[in-house]
């Protein structure tokens, strides 16, 4: 290291820009390869995406299934119509399940949206919005009005049917714990994360333009222009 900063100070180059700069960048690998949360803040993980929609006549219930990358994490399933969510886990091949009883989602309109739970009052960006007809006998047909992609809405058979049976039976604390919430926003850790990067960028500029002047200062006074590289810091302590 000491050589190359000798080296780089002979033609001009400042030893605090040079040990800033690769300080940084060591700090920044550092961060993005061990760092989770600077992850999750800089690079939100993408959001769930639910693909399936069934609704069993038989129990009075509607099963909502869907994807993550995320797994092991809380999923939160959202009928932002009332508002009601309901938390599940992800599996290990980040496939999540919850179950609407008539208890607390009646028949109607309702849309459907889920989102990570990334610490206690953050989750990812929100998964698309399915937008379904619940019938009287909770049967599910698709509202045309509100579902803009291709996922799989219809009723159970007899092996989903089961599914659903078992989910209720697990689940049955976690549908306690419906309650009203705040629906994520669409790409709010899509913004979070444009917001951190324009401020690192702005503290970088700024600092360039303030060693920039620095520099053009230096040069004045000592009658040089603002290009003459000189012989460097390193062999000349007063500056110049």
């Amino acid at each position: 290291m000491r050589t190359l900063v000798k080296r780089l100070a002979t033609i001009g180059v400042s030893e605090f820009i040079v040990i800033f700069v690769l300080m940084a960048a060591f700090l920044g690998v550092v961060a993005m390869n061990s760092s989770v949360t600077f992850q999750q803040v800089i690079l939100p993980p993408p959001p769930p995406v639910i693909t399936t929609i069934l609704g069993d006549p038989q129990l009075k219930a509607v099963l909502v299934i869907g994807t993550t990358t995320l797994t092991g994490q809380t999923v939160r399933v959202f009928a932002y119509s009332d508002p009601l969510y309901l938390e599940t886990t992800a599996d290990e091949d980040g496939r999540f399940y919850a179950v609407f009883t008539a208890d607390v989602l009646p028949p109607g309109n309702h849309r459907f949206l889920a989102a990570v739970v990334l610490t206690a009052d953050q989750t990812t960006d929100p998964s698309p919005t399915v937008a379904v007809n619940v019938a009287d006998d909770y049967t599910v047909s698709v509202d045309r009005d509100g579902t803009d992609q291709l996922i799989q809405i219809g009723n159970t058979d007899e092996t989903t049917s089961q599914l659903v049976r078992a989910l209720i039976r697990t689940q049955a604390a976690g549908r306690a714990s419906l309650e009203p919430l705040q629906v994520p926003r669409t790409n709010a850790q899509s913004t979070r994360a444009l917001w951190i990067q324009t401020a690192l960028l702005a503290i970088i500029i700024l600092e360039s333009a303030f060693l920039l002047l620095q520099r053009l200062r230096r040069k004045s006074n000592d009658g040089k222009t603002f290009y003459h590289l000189g012989t460097g810091f390193y062999r000349h302590p007063s500056g110049r």
